[in-house]
C-alpha cells in the first residue's frame, strides 16, 4: 500500500485565500449589482471593484507566503516577477508566437467557420507596442501570475510532475473564473465556460513550459497571460480555435520534451 502524502497546508491555505477572496467580492457585484453601480461605479472591467477581486491570486501568495517565511520570503516570491535574465527566445515566443499563434486561429477560423479572419501579421509590431499600456489597464497578468506560477505551481511541481501539476492548476485557474461568467459586462459572457476551462488548462501547460525553461520566471508568465488577452481583443480570433491551436502547442510540449516532463522548477532561493 503507497504511503499517504500529508497535506501541502500553505497550498491550501493559498487555494483558500484566493477563491475567498476573489468569490466573495463577485458574489457582491453579483447579487448587488445596483447598489455597486451606484456607489462604485458601473459593473464592468474598468470597476475597481473587478481589479480588487482579480488580485485575489497574488495577495493571497503574498499573505501565506510572509506568514510562512518572513520577509525573506516575500522578497524572494516578488523576486520572480524581476527575473528577466534568461534567453531571447523566450521573449520571442511570447511575443511574437501568442500573437502569431491567434492569427494563425483567425485564419483557420475562417477556412473552417466562416468567420472574417484576422489582422495580418504585419499588425504584430504595432501590438507590441500597446502592451506596456495593457498592462496598466489588465490587473490579470500582475494580479493572478504572481500566486498562479510563483507561488503555487512550484509546489504543485515538486508533489506531482510538470505536466500533471500544470494540468490541474489550469483547471482549477479555469474553475477560479468561473464568477466572472456571471458578472454582467465582463468579456467572458460571450464564451463557453467548458471551452474556456479547456483553453485555460492548455494554456497553463504551456505557461509552466516557460517559466520552468526560463528558471523559476514570473514575468516570463506575466507576458504570456498578457499577452494571450491581448492578442484576443486585438487580433479577435474565434476562441475555440485559439483554444485549438493551443491545445497543439501544449500537446507538443508534452509529447516531445522530455525535460518538461522529468525536470521539476527551481527552489525560491535559486531564482533570486
Amino acid at each position: 500500500m503507497s504511503e499517504s502524502r500529508p497535506i501541502d497546508r500553505p497550498l491550501a491555505a493559498f487555494f483558500l485565500i484566493a477563491f475567498g477572496w476573489t468569490w466573495s467580492i463577485a458574489l457582491l457585484m453579483v447579487v448587488a449589482p445596483g447598489w455597486v453601480d451606484r456607489t462604485i461605479g458601473p459593473i464592468g472591467p474598468g470597476n475597481p471593484l473587478f481589479f480588487i477581486a482579480v488580485y485575489g491570486p497574488s495577495i493571497a501568495a503574498i499573505l501565506v507566503t510572509a506568514f510562512t517565511s518572513g520577509g525573506a520570503g516575500v522578497l524572494a516570491l516578488l523576486g520572480k516577477l524581476v527575473h528577466w535574465r534568461f534567453s531571447p527566445i523566450y521573449y520571442l515566443a511570447v511575443l511574437v508566437g501568442v500573437p502569431l499563434l491567434a492569427t494563425i486561429a483567425g485564419h483557420l477560423g475562417e477556412w473552417v467557420l466562416g468567420i472574417p479572419s484576422a489582422p495580418h501579421v504585419a499588425a504584430i509590431p504595432g501590438w507590441i507596442k500597446v502592451l506596456p499600456v495593457a498592462l496598466l489597464l489588465d490587473p490579470g497578468p500582475l494580479g493572478e501570475e504572481l500566486g498562479w506560477r510563483g507561488f503555487a505551481l512550484p509546489r504543485m511541481v515538486r508533489r506531482w510532475n510538470a505536466p500533471l501539476a500544470s494540468t490541474m492548476l489550469g483547471f482549477i485557474w479555469g474553475v477560479w473564473h468561473y464568477p466572472a461568467f456571471k458578472i454582467p459586462g465582463m468579456p467572458q459572457g460571450a464564451l463557453s465556460f467548458p471551452v474556456f476551462l479547456v483553453g485555460a488548462t492548455v494554456m497553463s501547460v504551456i505557461v509552466a513550459w516557460l517559466v520552468l525553461r526560463t528558471g523559476g520566471s514570473v514575468l516570463v508568465a506575466v507576458l504570456f497571460h498578457l499577452a494571450v488577452n491581448t492578442s484576443l481583443g486585438a487580433f479577435q480570433p474565434p476562441f475555440s480555435m485559439f483554444v485549438l491551436v493551443l491545445a497543439i502547442v501544449a500537446l507538443c510540449i508534452l509529447l516531445f520534451d522530455r525535460g518538461f516532463r522529468t525536470s521539476g522548477i527551481p527552489d525560491e532561493q535559486s531564482t533570486r
